[in-house]
């Protein structure tokens, strides 16, 4: 049972909700009527949206809005959780929400054979809200024009459609599970690995994350691992990202896991 959460304050969460019921059929749900796949809204901003643990679902799809400095169009997936003492956007510090990285990956896949010129990708674990059941952000935005911008909502509503079916039916595919250190917010390396050799991203720390982390003896490190549906395997590295003091304390950190380690 896979629950896509929405907003009707986010006009691109609104957009891809209203795309799910028109196009796809996918129903409301509550408490007291739940299918396989169903709709749910939020009255809150998404990102404080703790109290969808009680829905009991197998795994929520968060669909929103992306913002960005930048302002490039884009269509983003991530895992949920605050590395850092600060909690700005829901959830708690230094507490990371649990990991669906086959879902996650399916998403991004489907994200990218859609025929959407923006760019499809990967961002590092980032804000609330703080979950137990397996959730990640499908997102559309970047600048006001892409946020609202419905056909883009209709690729990004039929990226998660064709994951949670995958997923419901047990065809969703990945080589590996693994996560990923180092790199900015946007990682390409990791994007290009997934996409080019269908490896599963559960969290990925940035760079800045991980400076952060090397202050409280990797911690955060050890709960990425634990924090996911589908538990890691290997560590990928954006090698020339971190300098070797760095990556010597994380590969010590992961033999001690029993975690492997690559480097990209």
């Amino acid at each position: 049972m896979i629950a896509i959460a929405y907003s009707l304050s986010d006009p691109a969460s609104l957009n891809i909700a209203e795309c799910l019921k028109s196009r796809y059929g996918v129903m409301e749900g509550d408490l007291s009527h739940l299918q396989e796949l169903f709709l749910y809204r939020v009255p809150s901003p998404l990102v404080h949206a703790e109290f969808l643990d009680s829905l009991g679902a197998d795994a929520i799809i968060f669909a929103s809005k992306h913002s960005s400095a930048s302002g490039v169009a884009s269509m983003t997936v991530h895992s949920m959780g605050n590395f850092g003492a600060e909690a700005k956007l829901g959830g708690t510090p230094h507490s990371l929400s649990v990991a669906a990285p086959s879902l996650m990956l399916s998403i991004l896949e489907a994200m990218h054979k859609s025929g959407a010129s923006v760019e499809k990708t990967y961002e590092a674990t980032h804000h609330g809200p703080l979950l137990n059941t397996p959730a990640v952000f499908a997102e559309i935005g970047g600048n006001e024009d892409a946020v609202n911008n419905r056909d883009y909502a209709e690729d990004v509503a039929g990226a998660i459609y064709k994951a949670a079916t995958r997923t419901i039916n047990f065809k969703a595919k990945y080589r590996k599970v693994v996560i990923g250190i180092g790199g900015n917010h946007y990682p390409k390396k990791f994007t290009d690995l997934a996409l080019e050799k269908g490896y599963a991203f559960s969290h990925i720390i940035s760079k800045y994350s991980l400076i952060n982390d090397l202050s409280s003896d990797l911690g955060m490190l050890e709960q990425a691992v634990q924090r996911s549906s589908e538990r890691p395997e290997t560590g990928v590295l954006e090698w020339k990202s971190l300098n070797s003091e760095t990556r010597d304390r994380v590969i010590k950190k992961l033999d001690s896991m029993g975690i492997s380690h690559e480097r990209v």
